[in-house]
């Protein structure tokens, strides 16, 4: 008789069933691990996900058992892909048992860069300054950009600037207001002139709107005696009240010119000001 024979021969039964369990479970721990199979995902953006078949397994990296000798699908998604278009990348493995293996999925880098105003060109001294292009720009990179950019636009002040590092989705978003002279210049060149309103300007202003009345009630005054004086030479003959006539409708007639002047000119000033 062996010696555990001996050992669990003194115990209950349910205890000689929990050491025998406890004596076994190595072994079919081995078992188990003999007969699987490991992948391990990983990827270049943390905010990736993986799915093995069609269940989500979750955030890489993960480490993912198979069975053994079956076919299975793992698809990588990148991060806010429908935002920046990023396909998914997907291995299709069957594997024999006992085996260990690594996917990466590597996703590229994307970079905008957007000033104000735009046209500006960008130079990145992890290229040797050589030129990327002008904004706005978007770059599309199987490396992070490291290093500084510069941007460049006549008249503007150069800015100089180290790249950030990409976000969890793999992406740059560098929006920059270009400070310089020409700011002032074509702030100003864009809109019209148009001369400062002043304690002078509006003096005219006034003058204007009542020499515009004052004609316009002497040009009345006048019309209305020029018809009594005509109907009082119609009623008596008298020659007198018609020169009378004569003469109020030479100053109605004044009157209403000067009127029309007045009323230009103030018109003249409002649009001026």
């Amino acid at each position: 008789m062996s010696m555990a024979s001996r050992w669990t021969g003194r115990l209950r039964p349910a205890e000689t069933t929990l050491v025998l369990l406890m004596l076994a479970a190595p072994a079919v721990a081995q078992t188990t691990a003999d007969s699987t199979a490991t992948v391990r995902v990983t990827s270049n953006l943390s905010g990736a996900t993986v799915r093995l078949d069609s269940v989500e397994v979750g955030r890489l990296p993960q480490t993912l058992t198979l069975a053994p000798g079956v076919t299975h699908r793992i698809t990588v998604a990148a991060p806010a892909a429908d935002r920046w278009g990023q396909p998914s990348q997907r291995w299709t493995l069957t594997l024999p048992a006992r085996t260990d293996t690594t996917v990466d999925a590597r996703f590229a880098y994307i970079y905008t860069v957007e000033t104000t105003p735009f046209g500006a060109e960008v130079t990145t001294s992890a290229d040797s300054a050589v030129s990327l292009g002008t904004t706005p720009l978007r770059l599309t990179r199987r490396t992070p950009l490291v290093g500084s950019m510069t941007v460049r636009l006549g008249g503007y002040e150069t800015r100089t600037m180290p790249w950030p590092a990409p976000d969890a989705t793999g992406a740059v978003t560098i929006r920059e207001p270009l400070r310089g002279a020409a700011d002032a210049t074509r702030a100003v060149s864009a809109v019209p002139w148009r001369a400062p309103a002043s304690h002078i300007n509006r003096g005219w202003i006034y003058t204007a709107a009542a020499m515009t009345v004052a004609t316009g009630v002497s040009a009345a005054v006048f019309k209305l005696r020029a018809d009594a004086r005509y109907d009082e030479h119609l009623a008596t003959g008298d020659p007198t009240a018609l020169d009378a006539t004569h003469r109020a409708d030479r100053f109605a007639t004044g009157s209403i010119v000067g009127m029309e002047l007045s009323f230009a000119t103030l018109a003249f000033l409002l649009l001026r000001d």
